[in-house]
């Protein structure tokens, strides 16, 4: 319920008793289950340090008993580490798990790995190998709509990477499209507008683009009022990369016509 009520630091909160629950009744699986979603809502809030952490004892623990979990938290380390800088090791893995979740059969964490290792690879300069991975990741997406927008967005995003902007904006038109009609996704909103945006500016639609941007901003500040922990709430606004970038990014473009319109007088 708190995570349907956009709150993740209540989600948070929740899931660190159930892990506490779990484990006093000696149920090893399901505490280990918990401690996932526990590293998912430390991802969402920008917490990378106790997600990394919290995953690994998830694998340490998951791995030997053989569960399934084991392949989507791979997946999640992966993206993990890269956000800690940490880009050879999260290559590594985010590879193993993307092989465990297609001997499973996980098609959502196929395409989850696959958006992880277009960004990994983006991050280390390798922007072809990047492009492949985020459409293999559009492809995965195909069957669920909410997977489907962050795939289109990062493929957007390796795209504008390479100055290949009229593309990007298809990708990043067709996330926006999926967006609307949905009315949220499960992750990748802020990513969502904020590529959809800058497609825009890069394809000269500038007036388009801060409008775009004024509304990113608007909707990340609507999620940022629904986590009632403040600690919380400024490390999701401060922490996160694509939150920051939009907050910095629709603050540079909300100044530029009052600078235009100062050096016309």
């Amino acid at each position: 319920l708190a995570a349907q009520l956009s709150d993740p630091s209540a989600y948070l909160t929740h899931v660190e008793r159930a892990v506490e629950y779990f484990t006093v009744k000696g149920d090893v699986r399901n505490a280990c289950h918990q401690r996932l979603n526990l590293g998912d809502a430390y991802m969402q809030l920008g917490d990378y340090a106790r997600a990394e952490k919290t995953l690994q004892n998830v694998i340490a623990i998951a791995d030997p008993m053989g569960l399934v979990l084991v392949a989507p938290a791979r997946v999640n380390l992966g993206f993990v580490l890269a956000r800690r800088g940490k880009l050879d090791e999260a290559h590594q893995v985010v590879v193993k798990g993307l092989e465990q979740a297609s001997a499973l059969g996980l098609r959502r964490f196929e395409a989850v790995g696959s958006g992880y290792l277009a960004v990994i690879q983006g991050a280390r300069g390798l922007l072809r190998y990047a492009e492949e991975a985020a459409r293999e990741g559009v492809d995965f997406a195909e069957s669920s709509p909410s997977l489907l927008a962050s795939a289109h967005a990062i493929l957007a995003g390796t795209l504008l990477m390479q100055n290949k902007a009229p593309e990007a904006l298809l990708s990043a038109n067709a996330a926006m499209a999926i967006l609307t009609e949905l009315g949220t996704v499960e992750e990748g909103e802020t990513l969502i507008r904020l590529v959809h945006a800058t497609a825009l500016a890069s394809t000269g639609q500038m007036d388009a683009a801060r409008q775009a941007m004024m509304r990113a901003r608007q909707r990340l500040r609507e999620r940022a009022r629904c986590i009632a922990d403040r600690r919380w709430r400024r490390s999701f606004l401060s922490n996160v990369p694509e939150n920051v970038s939009s907050l910095a990014l629709s603050q540079a473009w909300a100044r530029e016509p009052e600078q235009a319109k100062a050096r016309s007088e």
